[in-house]
């Protein structure tokens, strides 16, 4: 890779030409050989961006994701969820509002936190665990109102 190579694209007919002699503070000046109209581009300054790599570079099926698959926004949520409006690996959809241009659209492929295996999105894994920390107290009718076979650490258990 060669950091002073550029690309410079023709307004008037689109053609690409490629470059090493362009300097910083000095007008570069051809004919574009297309259309023969007159190019002129100086450069001012030049801010080098370093190469992030994806999510996905990092899954290994067996190995664990990064803190289970959990982010800051849904620490109890075990796994990355893959969006098909970029076909991208993001913990969630906030995470992937915040990285993209872009609005989510709904993820319909999910990678567990625990094995790395993508498969659709659903509330347990095919490696046996469940996406969803769960409490005893009520989770949608299939929990437990009852205060003896509630665990100590539930704070509903010492509640009137």
């Amino acid at each position: 890779f060669n950091y002073n190579s550029y690309v410079i694209n023709c307004l008037t007919c689109s053609k690409i030409y490629r470059t090493t002699e362009i300097g910083i503070n000095t007008q570069f000046e051809f004919k574009c050989c297309g259309c023969y109209s007159f190019i002129s581009l100086t450069l001012k300054d030049i801010q080098y961006k370093t190469y992030q790599k994806s999510l996905s570079s990092k899954i290994k099926v067996g190995v664990p994701l990064p803190e289970n698959g959990t982010c800051i926004h849904y620490r109890k949520s075990f796994r990355w969820f893959r969006f098909p409006c970029c076909n991208k690996l993001f913990p969630c959809d906030i995470c992937h509002d915040k990285e993209t241009d872009h609005c989510n659209e709904m993820a319909n492929k999910m990678v567990c936190g625990f094995c790395s295996k993508e498969q659709s999105v659903k509330n347990n894994c095919e490696c046996g665990m469940t996406m969803k920390k769960s409490t005893a107290h009520w989770e949608g009718g299939k929990g437990t109102r009852n205060k003896v076979v509630m665990s100590k650490k539930d704070n509903k258990k010492y509640k009137k």
